[in-house]
């Protein structure tokens, strides 16, 4: 891939060090992987939040469920 001068691509993150955790929305890891995902806020307020925000719960999961290589976890509240 082709990017201008200075840009990094969006498909990439920088990797963190062994023993660190990255974290982010759903939302900045659609299209990227990670050794393990945890899903918080799985509840009445998420869902609330997400029927707010007008967002498909099911396109939501399935964007969180799938960028995991090894292991998912998820965190009901």
């Amino acid at each position: 891939m082709v990017t201008p001068r200075g840009l990094t691509p969006a498909t990439t993150m920088p990797k963190a060090p062994p023993g660190r955790v990255r974290w982010g929305s759903i939302f900045k890891y659609k299209g990227l992987d990670a050794e393990a995902v945890i899903i918080t806020d799985i509840g009445d307020d998420g869902l609330a939040f997400i029927h707010e925000e007008g967002i498909d719960w099911f396109d939501l999961l399935y964007v969180g469920l799938t960028r995991a290589r090894y292991r998912c976890v998820v965190i009901p509240n």
